[in-house]
């Protein structure tokens, strides 16, 4: 087997491109993605079907039957988990994070580089996904997927550093996330009152609302939707990035990794 020799040290500039270069494959050529492109696929192919059966899909049915119960509430959230749960512990489990964190940076710096190398593919992921559903929908549910780009960009920035914060607290991250998905945003998601607003989907939803795409406080639904301002959603959307992204650097800079082979 070949050898790499290694530098004793980077410069800020080397540190950051090489991290990026071996980050940018690790979230790509994983099977969790191979799992997310298939539910992507067969969701897109449902999407079709039921054009090709009844013809373009309505906007606001799109949004309300499709693009939040089926996308924002499963699909998105494990475009995400594809990529966060894995952009750590995959460098961890194949020996190549323990070489990173013996070079002369701080490990904060790893772990935000290490994050910041996972946006650009769940950006990809998450955006085109539901770019793919409204396209086979037809055009009046393309225009409204795409006025709500940002909302689903914020939501998967905040699905994302909240997934890799699961990576340097769980070993088992993947399964964590999972159930998280399942149980939070798809049931206290959807539970009346406050108990609603722990989970990330309330927000993105609020700001569907907002856009005009939900009817708050509908009364043909077991639980009504009681949505919060555009304003406050974005707020707590953005404050959890960040919370989350301190916490997860705080913890990874004082945790302790051996070689997971031992």
């Amino acid at each position: 087997m070949s050898r790499t020799e290694a530098p004793a040290s980077f410069s800020p500039s080397g540190f950051i491109s090489a991290v990026w270069q071996l980050t940018w494959g690790k979230p790509v050529w994983t099977w969790q993605t191979v799992v997310v492109l298939l539910l992507l696929g067969l969701a897109v192919c449902g999407v079709a079907a039921h054009r090709w059966l009844s013809g373009p899909w309505p906007a606001d049915d799109f949004i309300a039957e499709v693009l939040v119960p089926a996308y924002l509430g499963f699909l998105m959230p494990m475009v995400c988990l594809s990529s966060g749960a894995q952009v750590l512990g995959g460098a961890w489990e194949e020996g190549w994070l323990l070489w990173l964190l013996l070079r002369p940076v701080p490990r904060s710096a790893v772990y935000l580089i290490f994050l910041m190398a996972a946006v650009p593919w769940t950006l990809l992921m998450s955006l085109g996904g539901a770019i793919a559903l409204a396209s086979v929908a037809g055009d009046d549910a393309l225009r409204a997927t795409v006025s709500v780009l940002v909302a689903i960009a914020l939501g998967s920035l905040a699905y994302l550093s909240l997934f890799v914060f699961f990576s340097v607290v769980f070993r088992r991250a993947a399964l964590v996330s999972i159930a998280y998905v399942f149980v939070v945003e798809n049931f206290i998601g959807y539970m009346p009152g406050l108990i609603s607003r722990a989970s990330i989907s309330f927000y993105l939803r609020s700001l569907l609302a907002e856009a005009g795409w939900l009817i708050p406080n509908s009364i043909d639904t077991l639980f009504p939707f009681q949505a919060t301002s555009g304003s406050v959603a974005r707020g707590v959307l953005l404050g959890s990035i960040a919370v989350w992204t301190v916490l997860g650097a705080w913890l990874f800079a004082r945790r302790e990794y051996a070689d997971p082979n031992l």
